[in-house]
């Protein structure tokens, strides 16, 4: 699988702690580097390690930025010259990042107990603005110029992935794209501790982006500490867009691309979405597709409610040109609750399919998840997933089961339309 850079193990950490969102391990697409819809439904853990991960869970949803839209003009009139207490070849520090965004809060404000991660250019803090402490993060990274995988952080996430979301994604003065978010750090509610979040992706392949809740840090046992964040989206949008930070992301390694020819091989989005459309329940609704190559999920209706359905098609060789070895049954119900279950099968052919059936990560949602997945001799991989909630993981539940059952999704996973 492909080896993902220290950037790409801190936005796939951060955005699957700070959403909560990650669906089922076997709809995990572990080893991709592309893609942000994909990284949102990647496990925290397996693409980026369990301390990375754990470092996300603390900071998840935690930054705070200051400055209103009428400060904008002045926070980009400071300028980008260096600050003195870096030296030169040096990366930006934790330290310094708190200083420069303190340049750019709020009178008044201070952060407090400011503290880095194990990767470069994250910043985790508490915003005081004797209002009640909010948790904040700053994070700048980069990756390659020109990258493909770019232009998947240019659109708000699905209602699969974050069923509460108020999203806005908008060009930004011809630099790149701009993403402001306003959610809750536990998505299968829309009540609780919120979770705002600006990101810009620039063309030249920086990165920044700010997190903040309304708690002095995300899920905080100790409950919220004030009504909302305390910025506002304008004030958001003038930190992530500020020079300095353009500057700073200068001193952090250069982004390496991924070797050519590694890694799992994925099938063309457009190409699943047209198959998965053939195979559904004729007369139900459509809606909500969100398509990367190798993975596809959409919601479908009909008169009982949504089901959220994913379908991932991809290769997963060995060097010898075999399939990878999966998972057994009793490897995936190691983790489950006692009513998950499992049943796995092999073809004369030498094909394995495996069958479950698991409640969603958060239990009390009442969603339940059927998935499929087959193994082809070859290394193609199918793997579909039917849930009667809009997030897999976390709900909220939209009707008593899912639309299709396990036959249907195991018809869908074994079609040919998948193995040319």
């Amino acid at each position: 699988m492909i080896s993902l850079s220290d950037e790409q193990k801190l936005s796939e950490a951060m955005r699957s702690a700070m959403a909560d969102v990650s669906p089922p391990a076997d709809l995990v697409r572990a080893g991709l580097a592309r893609g942000r819809r994909a990284r949102r439904r990647a496990r925290a853990a397996q693409t980026a390690g369990a301390a990375l991960a754990l470092s996300a869970v603390t900071f998840a949803g935690v930054n705070v930025l200051g400055g209103g839209p009428e400060q904008k003009s002045a926070l980009s009139s400071r300028g980008t010259s260096s600050p003195e207490a870096r030296r030169t070849g040096e990366q930006v520090s934790p330290a310094e990042m708190s200083r420069i965004l303190q340049t750019m809060l709020p009178k008044g404000v201070r952060l407090i107990e400011v503290q880095g991660a194990p990767v470069p250019g994250v910043m985790m803090a508490k915003y005081d603005d004797g209002k009640g402490l909010a948790g904040v993060t700053m994070a700048i990274q980069r990756f390659p110029r020109n990258d493909p995988a770019l232009r998947d952080y240019h659109d708000c996430p699905s209602p699969q992935v974050l069923p509460y979301n108020d999203c806005e994604a908008t060009d930004w003065e011809g630099q790149g794209r701009l993403l402001v978010t306003k959610g809750f750090t536990r998505p299968q509610s829309n009540t609780g501790e919120k979770w705002w979040h600006a990101e810009l992706t620039r063309r030249d392949g920086i990165q920044i982006r700010f997190d903040q809740v309304n708690a002095a840090e995300s899920k905080s046992s100790a409950g919220v500490t004030r009504a909302t964040p305390p910025l506002s989206p304008a004030q958001m949008t003038a930190i992530v867009t500020n020079p300095r930070w353009v500057e700073a992301a200068a001193t952090l390694p250069a982004p390496e691309r991924p070797s050519p020819g590694t890694g799992p091989k994925e099938f063309p989005g457009d190409r699943i979405l047209a198959g998965l459309r053939r195979l559904l329940p004729k007369g139900a609704e459509i809606t909500h597709p969100d398509v990367s190559d190798g993975y596809v999920s959409l919601i479908l209706k009909d008169s009982r409610g949504g089901t959220s359905v994913g379908l991932n098609v991809q290769d997963f060789r060995r060097p010898d040109g075999k399939a990878e070895k999966q998972p057994s049954c009793a490897q995936r119900l190691s983790d489950q609750p006692d009513e998950a279950t499992c049943v796995e099968e092999t073809l004369p052919d030498g094909t394995m399919i495996w069958i479950e059936e698991q409640p969603a990560e958060v239990v009390a949602s009442g969603v339940i998840n059927r998935i499929v997945e087959v193994m082809y001799p070859n290394g193609r991989r199918v793997v579909a997933r039917a849930a009667n909630g809009l997030s897999p993981k976390s709900g909220p539940q939209t009707r008593d089961t899912p639309a299709l059952s396990l036959e249907q999704i195991k018809r869908i996973v074994t079609d040919p339309t998948w193995r040319r």
